[in-house]
């Protein structure tokens, strides 16, 4: 039996698919990066803790956003030495 082939038809092949998603969550670390910069900036200005408190924040939305890009780009990699 012939596997079914399942992916949108806005992309030619699962790899692009994947460079796709993986490009935008690149860019969703770099925004979030640059807002969490401005905010712990910000922040010191008010309270010490308060800056903490951000940098912990942007630390770890930046450790999950980072991690999803990664996770795209390697099944990028897989598919694109599948020819998929």
């Amino acid at each position: 039996m012939q596997e079914e082939q399942v992916h949108s038809n806005r992309f030619p092949t699962r790899a692009r698919e994947e460079l796709h998603y993986a490009v935008k969550q690149f860019s969703k670390f770099l925004i979030i990066l640059i807002v969490s910069a401005i905010l712990v900036y910000l922040a010191h200005f008010f309270s010490n803790g308060l800056a903490v408190m951000f940098a912990v924040i942007g630390f770890f939305l930046l450790l999950i956003t980072g991690t999803y890009s990664v996770g795209h780009l390697v099944r990028f990699f897989i598919f694109m030495a599948r020819k998929q």
